[in-house]
Protein backbone atom coordinates (compact mmCIF):
# COMPACT_ATOMS: atom_id res chain seq x y z
CA UNK A 1 0.00 0.00 0.00
CA UNK A 2 1.30 3.43 -0.82
CA UNK A 3 2.33 5.40 1.89
CA UNK A 4 -0.07 8.47 0.84
CA UNK A 5 -2.73 6.44 0.95
CA UNK A 6 -2.09 4.75 4.17
CA UNK A 7 -1.85 8.16 5.38
CA UNK A 8 -5.07 9.13 4.55
CA UNK A 9 -6.97 5.78 5.68
CA UNK A 10 -4.97 6.60 9.47
CA UNK A 11 -6.02 10.09 9.21
CA UNK A 12 -9.79 9.04 8.14
CA UNK A 13 -9.69 6.57 11.33
CA UNK A 14 -8.41 9.26 13.77
CA UNK A 15 -10.93 11.68 12.28
CA UNK A 16 -13.94 9.52 13.04
CA UNK A 17 -13.01 8.43 16.99
CA UNK A 18 -11.60 12.35 17.67
CA UNK A 19 -15.29 12.87 19.20
CA UNK A 20 -15.53 9.56 21.00
CA UNK A 21 -14.86 9.87 24.24
CA UNK A 22 -15.71 6.20 25.39
CA UNK A 23 -12.48 5.53 25.61
CA UNK A 24 -11.22 7.98 28.06
CA UNK A 25 -14.06 7.83 29.87
CA UNK A 26 -13.42 4.60 30.95
CA UNK A 27 -9.85 5.37 32.07
CA UNK A 28 -11.11 7.94 33.88
CA UNK A 29 -13.59 5.22 35.91
CA UNK A 30 -10.57 2.99 36.37
CA UNK A 31 -8.39 5.48 37.80
CA UNK A 32 -10.75 6.36 40.20
CA UNK A 33 -11.39 2.36 41.23
CA UNK A 34 -7.81 2.11 41.97
CA UNK A 35 -6.86 5.54 43.25
CA UNK A 36 -5.33 4.19 46.44
CA UNK A 37 -3.19 1.49 44.31
CA UNK A 38 -2.18 3.57 41.43
CA UNK A 39 -0.91 6.30 44.07
CA UNK A 40 1.20 3.75 45.82
CA UNK A 41 2.70 2.63 42.75
CA UNK A 42 3.94 6.02 41.86
CA UNK A 43 5.46 6.33 44.78
CA UNK A 44 7.28 3.17 43.78
CA UNK A 45 8.03 3.80 40.75
CA UNK A 46 9.76 7.35 42.09
CA UNK A 47 11.68 5.65 44.01
CA UNK A 48 13.08 3.20 41.97
CA UNK A 49 14.16 5.59 39.61
CA UNK A 50 16.62 6.55 42.02
CA UNK A 51 18.36 3.52 42.73
CA UNK A 52 20.91 3.02 40.97
CA UNK A 53 24.00 4.80 39.31
CA UNK A 54 23.81 8.37 38.22
CA UNK A 55 23.49 9.61 35.33
CA UNK A 56 21.29 6.44 34.36
CA UNK A 57 18.88 7.16 37.24
CA UNK A 58 18.25 10.49 35.46
CA UNK A 59 17.37 9.22 32.19
CA UNK A 60 14.99 6.79 33.93
CA UNK A 61 13.44 9.02 35.95
CA UNK A 62 13.36 11.92 33.25
CA UNK A 63 10.56 9.43 31.11
CA UNK A 64 8.88 7.87 34.64
CA UNK A 65 8.06 10.70 36.55
CA UNK A 66 6.37 12.25 33.02
CA UNK A 67 3.47 9.98 33.81
CA UNK A 68 1.96 8.27 31.43
CA UNK A 69 -1.55 6.39 31.23
CA UNK A 70 -0.47 3.58 33.17
CA UNK A 71 -2.73 1.54 31.09
CA UNK A 72 -0.60 -1.75 31.83
CA UNK A 73 -0.64 -1.72 35.93
CA UNK A 74 -4.20 -0.96 35.75
CA UNK A 75 -5.16 -3.74 33.10
CA UNK A 76 -2.99 -6.13 35.54
CA UNK A 77 -4.74 -5.40 38.94
CA UNK A 78 -7.95 -5.06 37.07
CA UNK A 79 -7.16 -8.67 35.98
CA UNK A 80 -6.32 -9.69 39.71
CA UNK A 81 -9.59 -7.58 40.79
CA UNK A 82 -11.48 -10.19 38.77
CA UNK A 83 -10.55 -13.09 40.97
CA UNK A 84 -10.53 -11.47 44.17
CA UNK A 85 -8.26 -8.57 45.56
CA UNK A 86 -5.09 -6.38 44.75
CA UNK A 87 -2.63 -7.95 46.75
CA UNK A 88 0.60 -6.40 47.35
CA UNK A 89 2.24 -9.07 44.55
CA UNK A 90 -0.29 -7.74 42.45
CA UNK A 91 0.59 -4.07 43.17
CA UNK A 92 4.67 -5.16 42.77
CA UNK A 93 3.90 -6.97 39.76
CA UNK A 94 2.22 -4.01 38.35
CA UNK A 95 5.39 -1.89 38.79
CA UNK A 96 7.71 -4.44 37.04
CA UNK A 97 4.59 -4.12 34.03
CA UNK A 98 5.35 -0.10 33.81
CA UNK A 99 9.15 -0.67 34.22
CA UNK A 100 9.40 -3.08 31.67
CA UNK A 101 7.08 -0.55 29.28
CA UNK A 102 9.19 2.39 30.02
CA UNK A 103 12.58 0.74 29.43
CA UNK A 104 11.67 -0.24 25.88
CA UNK A 105 10.64 3.22 25.12
CA UNK A 106 13.90 4.50 26.22
CA UNK A 107 15.09 1.92 24.11
CA UNK A 108 13.17 2.66 21.18
CA UNK A 109 13.69 6.45 21.19
CA UNK A 110 17.21 5.94 20.71
CA UNK A 111 16.73 3.39 17.92
CA UNK A 112 13.69 5.48 16.14
CA UNK A 113 15.66 8.69 17.25
CA UNK A 114 12.76 9.90 19.19
CA UNK A 115 12.32 13.86 19.78
CA UNK A 116 9.24 14.08 22.10
CA UNK A 117 8.22 11.62 24.17
CA UNK A 118 5.22 12.65 26.98
CA UNK A 119 5.35 16.18 26.30
CA UNK A 120 8.96 16.68 26.17
CA UNK A 121 12.61 15.97 24.58
CA UNK A 122 13.09 12.38 25.36
CA UNK A 123 15.78 11.29 27.10
CA UNK A 124 18.15 10.68 24.42
CA UNK A 125 18.13 14.34 23.43
CA UNK A 126 18.37 15.18 27.61
CA UNK A 127 21.35 12.71 28.38
CA UNK A 128 22.42 11.28 25.38
CA UNK A 129 21.63 7.70 23.48
CA UNK A 130 23.95 6.13 25.49
CA UNK A 131 23.03 7.74 29.12
CA UNK A 132 19.49 6.45 28.10
CA UNK A 133 20.03 3.16 26.59
CA UNK A 134 21.35 2.37 30.58
CA UNK A 135 18.38 3.84 31.79
CA UNK A 136 16.38 1.47 30.09
CA UNK A 137 18.81 -1.21 31.28
CA UNK A 138 18.35 -0.30 34.79
CA UNK A 139 14.78 -0.22 34.80
CA UNK A 140 15.02 -3.75 33.53
CA UNK A 141 17.17 -4.52 36.09
CA UNK A 142 15.23 -3.03 38.62
CA UNK A 143 12.19 -5.20 36.93
CA UNK A 144 13.74 -8.60 37.33
CA UNK A 145 15.23 -7.71 40.80
CA UNK A 146 11.30 -6.75 41.86
CA UNK A 147 10.13 -9.84 40.20
CA UNK A 148 12.47 -12.50 41.98
CA UNK A 149 11.99 -11.23 45.14
CA UNK A 150 8.24 -10.90 45.00
CA UNK A 151 6.94 -13.55 42.47
CA UNK A 152 9.86 -15.80 41.43
CA UNK A 153 7.67 -18.47 39.64
CA UNK A 154 6.85 -16.18 37.19
CA UNK A 155 10.55 -14.83 36.27
CA UNK A 156 10.45 -17.70 33.33
CA UNK A 157 7.73 -15.34 31.78
CA UNK A 158 9.23 -11.87 31.91
CA UNK A 159 12.90 -13.16 30.98
CA UNK A 160 11.18 -14.16 27.73
CA UNK A 161 9.03 -10.88 27.29
CA UNK A 162 12.26 -8.89 27.70
CA UNK A 163 14.49 -10.76 25.35
CA UNK A 164 13.07 -10.19 21.98
CA UNK A 165 12.49 -6.61 22.23
CA UNK A 166 16.36 -6.29 21.74
CA UNK A 167 16.13 -8.71 18.34
CA UNK A 168 13.29 -6.29 17.08
CA UNK A 169 15.19 -3.45 18.25
CA UNK A 170 18.61 -5.32 16.08
CA UNK A 171 15.90 -5.77 12.99
CA UNK A 172 14.63 -2.58 12.90
CA UNK A 173 17.51 -0.82 13.02
CA UNK A 174 19.54 -3.10 10.19
CA UNK A 175 16.04 -1.19 8.02
CA UNK A 176 16.29 1.78 9.01
CA UNK A 177 17.70 2.88 5.76
CA UNK A 178 14.94 0.86 4.01
CA UNK A 179 12.30 2.96 2.18
CA UNK A 180 10.22 -0.05 1.55
CA UNK A 181 9.35 -2.69 4.16
CA UNK A 182 7.59 -5.72 2.73
CA UNK A 183 4.16 -6.69 3.84
CA UNK A 184 5.93 -9.92 5.46
CA UNK A 185 7.98 -8.04 7.47
CA UNK A 186 5.40 -5.68 8.86
CA UNK A 187 3.32 -8.00 9.84
CA UNK A 188 5.98 -9.75 11.78
CA UNK A 189 6.04 -6.91 13.63
CA UNK A 190 2.61 -6.08 14.46
CA UNK A 191 2.26 -9.87 15.42
CA UNK A 192 5.44 -8.90 17.89
CA UNK A 193 4.48 -5.91 19.31
CA UNK A 194 0.82 -7.88 19.71
CA UNK A 195 1.99 -10.78 21.76
CA UNK A 196 4.28 -8.71 24.29
CA UNK A 197 1.24 -6.29 25.05
CA UNK A 198 -1.06 -9.03 25.60
CA UNK A 199 1.61 -11.08 27.40
CA UNK A 200 3.20 -8.40 29.62
CA UNK A 201 4.33 -9.67 33.53
CA UNK A 202 1.17 -12.14 34.81
CA UNK A 203 0.58 -11.14 38.09
CA UNK A 204 1.33 -14.18 40.80
CA UNK A 205 -1.45 -16.66 41.46
CA UNK A 206 -2.92 -16.49 45.15
CA UNK A 207 -2.93 -19.05 47.38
Amino acid sequence: MPAAAAAEILGRAADAQSGDTRVTDRIANVQDLLADDLRWIESALSSAVDEGETPATLAARHLVTRGGKRVRPMALMLSAACFGRVTPEVRQMAVVSEMVHSATLLHDDVVDEGMERRGVPTSRLAWGNAISVLGGDLLLVHALQRTQQHAPEIMPDLNHDVTPPGRRRDRAAARRSELDVSEATYERILRDRRRRYLRGPRAPERV
